[in-house]
């Protein structure tokens, strides 16, 4: 029944409720006529008894069988009294009818005590027969009850016909009744299923009447418009940025790390020389198509990347099918449960086969010429303490074209770029004021290439005897082209982080458009679950005595299931306001929030014994209404799930964990196993029985956002009938902490 359809299970209740209904008035029919017959029946013999005992009475006077014989026989023409037996005062059968009965056989076992009784089949009714007071004997009449059954025989009957034509009736009314109701949700559902099985967000639901489906069916229609334009646009989003990553000839991968398998683009399959990731390649092939002597540093970082929650970042190098060497950098992240499981890294990677080429070329240009100082890269330079140029600087003038009287003294600073001169002048300074080793990065200008080239120079003092400088000598060398280099790896490397922002964005943007979808849905469903309440309760108020005793359950479930689903749609649209409510950051004292929990509560724990254990809490700058939903559900859990305690204990204080200041909830109740705390704060996941606790499983899942979007954590530790401690913490209250510690 569960899996049928909502317009067989319909036709299925109306049904059911008309059949019991028509059993239940056919038997108290029944009943009711079995109870009536049996009374008339007994009224009628006993009459019919008294007038044949005063019948009698002469005939046992006068000893005359005859007469008496006489008298019992007018019972031959009575259609209920089928015999009879006169005993006269000494218990012997005096006349009988018909004549030939066996008295032995029929009332001799027979108490001879005045009144009746039933047995078996028939009615046994014993009469005094007496004169003036005096008894002369007794009468024993019986009559067969074969009239009742046969009545109830054509009763029955004329039962069955309207039953069978009753639930003829009620078959068609219920096929109109329920074409009517499940129509509109049978085309909902047909639809919904169209969308699912086809990923087709063009088709739309058909509407019928406008009542609460209507109004569900123009919302869905609403939600598919919105789908398909977010989908049209993410298309559209999704073609750009395979156009950009074309252009720039980046790829991207997923790796599924639970399936252990890594599928890539098209453009990555470019990258790896064709080794087609489109149907997925498990790690270890994936390591395969690296380069040997790079696997283990790449397997390393990818394994340390995911133990520690950090950004992979790898350089390796593969050989395409054709032979030739291709240089790769990737950049993922990992993803993981709540439970801190890892479930997927996704990353993308660009060839930097040209800038290690170019960089390579720098170094085997620099490894050249690193003996030609004074010609282009190096210059050795020589200046008294001050900082002047006292001498000739040959190699200063070959690579500045600066003569002897242009860098005298400080001449020298005319050939740095403007820009760099008072920064480069002040790093000096200081060097010089601390006799410590001078180092600065600037512009310097060449002859050679008529333009300013980056350069690093280098000084150390150089101390006499008695601890004072003599001189410095300092180097400049040249790392123009490494610069550019380096300049055009941090402009890749920001293309790429660009590009994964805007990747997360849209993941993010996805997330949001599913959370206001839930959300809708959830408010739309509201309404009709209070029609149905309040359907149901107008039915138990005003019809409650006509209703059966089982229709009544049936009611009060009714009413008990709508009214948990409506606590449920609360919990899921507090569960969605909290996805996309700002948070309204003031001063708060957790100590009062948790008073007024504790106050609000009254209602639940009136009745209990309770040993509040309240430690003194902080003034912290939060969001106060979330931070009290935080306390209002782990504090109302602790009421609960201490209910089965004759004195339950629920502590709330601070407290030092995980290196840092946590805020607990403990309490000793029911507990639970350890090893399911990563479902425990999923939604609608409940490690106990509803009809033990009652709950949705959705109160959880709330806390755990709330203390995310303040930046905390919260996590759990618990046993078995042993009670349970809940932890969080807020990024206000660590720093709050810090501040304080740094204070003193």
């Amino acid at each position: 029944m569960p899996n049928r359809s909502i317009k067989v299970k319909l036709r299925s209740g109306i049904m059911a409720t008309c059949v019991s209904v028509l059993l239940l008035m056919a038997a108290g029919f029944v009943s009711y006529e079995i109870v009536t017959f049996r009374q008339g029946l007994v009224e009628y013999v006993t009459t019919i008894s008294e007038i044949i005992a005063a019948n009698s009475s002469g005939s046992l006077g006068f000893e005359s069988q005859s007469d008496a014989a006489e008298v019992l026989a007018s019972l031959s023409s009575n259609r209920y009294v089928k015999s009879a037996v006169l005993f006269d005062q000494e218990g012997k059968v005096f006349a009988s009818f018909p004549p030939d009965i066996s008295s032995s056989n029929l009332f001799l076992a027979q108490p001879l005590k005045e009144g009746y009784r039933f047995t078996g089949d028939k009615l046994i009714c014993v009469k005094a027969v007496t004169k003036s007071g005096v008894r002369q004997g007794t009468l024993y009449a019986v009559a067969s009850l074969e009239p009742m059954y046969h009545r109830l025989r054509m009763f029955g009957l004329v039962v069955g016909v309207l039953l069978i034509g009753s639930v003829i009736v009620a078959f068609i009314l219920s096929n109109s009744l329920q074409e009517k109701i499940a129509s509109p949700i049978l085309a909902l559902a047909g639809t919904a299923r169209t969308i699912s099985e086809q990923r087709n967000y063009g088709v739309r639901a058909p509407k019928g009447a406008s009542d609460e489906v209507g109004i569900l069916t123009d919302a869905f229609n609403h939600m598919l418009n919105q789908i398909e334009e977010r989908n049209m646009a993410l298309r559209e989003n999704s073609e750009r940025l395979n156009l950009a990553l074309e252009a720039s000839g980046t790829g991207t991968w997923d790796w599924n790390i639970p399936s252990d398998r890594i599928t890539w683009d098209r453009y990555l399959d470019q990258l790896l020389g064709g080794a087609n990731g489109a149907e997925g390649r498990t790690f270890a092939e994936f390591l395969a198509l690296v380069q040997p002597e790079d696997q283990a540093r790449f397997q390393n970082l990818a394994v340390s990347s995911i133990q520690e929650s950090r950004e992979f970042v790898a350089d390796f190098r593969v050989i395409w099918p054709n032979g030739s060497l291709h240089h790769l950098s990737t950049r993922g992240k990992a993803f993981k449960d709540a439970g801190g499981t890892p479930l997927r890294m996704a990353g993308v990677m660009i060839d930097t086969t040209d800038t290690e080429r170019a960089e390579q070329a720098l170094r085997d240009s620099e490894q050249r010429y690193r003996s030609l100082v004074s010609a282009i890269t190096s210059v050795v330079w020589i200046s008294d303490p001050e900082g002047a140029f006292k001498v000739s600087q040959s190699s200063w003038q070959a690579y500045t074209g600066q003569a002897f009287n242009e860098h005298r003294g400080f001449g020298w600073m005319q050939a740095l770029h403007p820009d760099d001169r008072e920064r480069i002048r002040g790093a000096w300074l200081k060097a010089r004021s601390m006799l410590s080793r001078f180092e600065a990065e600037g512009r310097l200008w060449n002859a050679g290439s008529q333009s300013y080239r980056h350069f690093i120079t280098r000084a150390v003092p150089i101390l006499e005897g008695t601890g004072k400088v003599r001189e410095w000598v300092g180097t400049v060398t040249d790392v123009h082209d490494r610069k550019l280099a380096e300049d055009e790896i941090h402009r890749l490397n920001s293309e790429l982080e660009q590009r994964v922002l805007a990747r997360t964005a849209e993941l993010a943007t996805t997330n949001q458009e599913l959370e206001s979808f839930t959300y809708s849905v959830s408010h739309d469903l509201r309404s009709p679950l209070r029609h149905i309440d309040a359907y149901a309760q107008i039915l138990q108020e005003e019809f409650g005595e006509a209703i059966p005793g089982e229709a009544k359950q049936y009611l009060s479930r009714i009413r008990n299931g709508t009214q948990n689903m409506g606590h449920l749609v609360d919990d899921l649209l507090n569960l969605a306001r909290v996805g996309r409510q700002e948070l309204n950051f003031k001063p708060a004292n957790l100590g009062l929030l948790v008073e007024e929990v504790i106050e609000e509560l009254g209602d639940e724990t009136i009745a209990r014994k309770i040993e509040w254990k309240i430690e003194p809490l902080p003034t912290v700058a939060c969001d106060p209404g979330l931070i009290k939903q935080v306390f209002a559900n782990l504090i109302s859990n602790a009421v609960k799930y201490t209910r089965t305690k004759p004195v339950a204990t629920i502590e709330i204080g601070l407290t030092n964990a995980r290196n840092q200041t946590a805020i607990y909830v403990r309490d000793n109740g029911v507990g639970f196993n350890m090893k399911y705390v990563s479902k425990l704060f999923g939604v609608f996941q409940r490690l106990h029985k509803a009809e033990d606790f009652e709950g949705t499983g959705v109160g959880l899942a709330t806390v755990q956002r709330i203390v995310r979007k303040h930046g905390g954590e919260i996590w759990v530790e618990a046993e078995i009938d042993k009670g349970a401690t809940f932890y969080f913490t807020l990024k206000t209250l660590q720093a709050q902490e810090a501040s304080s510690e740094s204070g003193a």
